[in-house]
């Protein structure tokens, strides 16, 4: 979904980095670090330092926890919302030696979304309660996705950007928009590139879908192990199936305008454990 707003550097958002505090874990077991304070839709990552213990069992309030073995070190991942409500909540992390990782975290509202008027394209041949109810029916869809289980990660090395040029950000995450009646809030990001730029995949992964609706467009989602995703939107073409294993940094698709699009650009969301997080703050979450 395209908007003709001022462009922004991405590389000055990728330099906000969390704010990180010493961790608290009972009988001493070597860890790292966990955010005393976050924001709605972040990601965080707490890094067990060459623990030789395995994690059995982790949750965040009352939301589950993926916990992995991440180049040598086990890390526990989850997210924040964009809806979280405010308020403390206890991460609670279980070993298999008995150990016992707890820590408060609080969730505080560190920007206000930003609100605005966006119209439907006429090839959508859409009414607004039409298009949030395509929404619904595609959301569901795509939670289905998403809602599958893995044990198996498939990544070893950071996440990359999509984009050969990811610095022109169309639309951030958040973004609350107002069309007709109806309010949308928009669960990923916009990077605006030219029809037809070549689009890669984030970092190693199966293709868990590739498919086309009228409000997504031509898309495609790829499963990275653990509950983490990252989806495509608004394709032109689509070079890869249902199935298909991927590396890091292969071509997948291009640029286009399909779907609930004003001009050709990139939607791209990562879910996980089937929460929408802010893709941007997500890449620097990963070492």
């Amino acid at each position: 979904m395209n908007m003709n707003v001022n462009v922004k550097k991405l590389y000055i958002i990728l330099t906000i980095s969390l704010f990180v505090f010493p961790a608290f874990l009972t009988e001493a077991a070597n860890y790292e670090y966990l955010n005393s304070v976050a924001g709605r839709g972040d990601t965080i990552v707490i890094y067990f330092k060459n623990n030789k213990s395995a994690i059995k069992s982790a949750a965040f309030g009352t939301q589950p926890i993926s916990y992995f073995k991440y180049k040598k070190d086990y890390v526990a991942v989850f997210a924040t919302s964009a809806t979280q409500a405010v308020g403390k909540y206890s991460v609670k992390i279980n070993f298999s030696d008995g150990t016992v990782f707890k820590k408060i975290l609080a969730i505080k509202v560190l920007s206000t979304p930003k609100k605005i008027a966006l119209g439907i394209p006429k090839k959508l041949d859409m009414t607004p309660a039409s298009l949030v109810s395509n929404l619904r029916t595609q959301n569901a869809v795509l939670n289905n996705v998403f809602s599958a289980t893995s044990t198996e990660i498939f990544f070893n090395s950071p996440f990359g950007l999509p984009l050969a040029n990811n610095r022109n950000l169309g639309s951030l995450y958040g973004e609350i928009r107002q069309t007709g009646n109806e309010q949308i809030r928009h669960m990923g990001v916009d990077l605006i590139a030219p029809l037809g730029a070549s689009v890669y995949a984030m970092n190693y992964g199966i293709i868990s879908k590739v498919y086309y609706d009228p409000v997504y467009g031509n898309s495609i989602l790829i499963n990275h192990g653990h509950g983490i995703f990252t989806a495509y939107f608004h394709l032109n073409t689509t070079i890869i199936k249902q199935g298909d294993k991927v590396q890091k940094g292969a071509k997948i698709g291009t640029v286009g305008k399909t779907g609930y699009a004003t001009g050709p650009h990139l939607h791209l969301s990562v879910k996980i454990n089937g929460i929408s997080v802010n893709p941007l703050k997500f890449i620097s979450a990963f070492k």
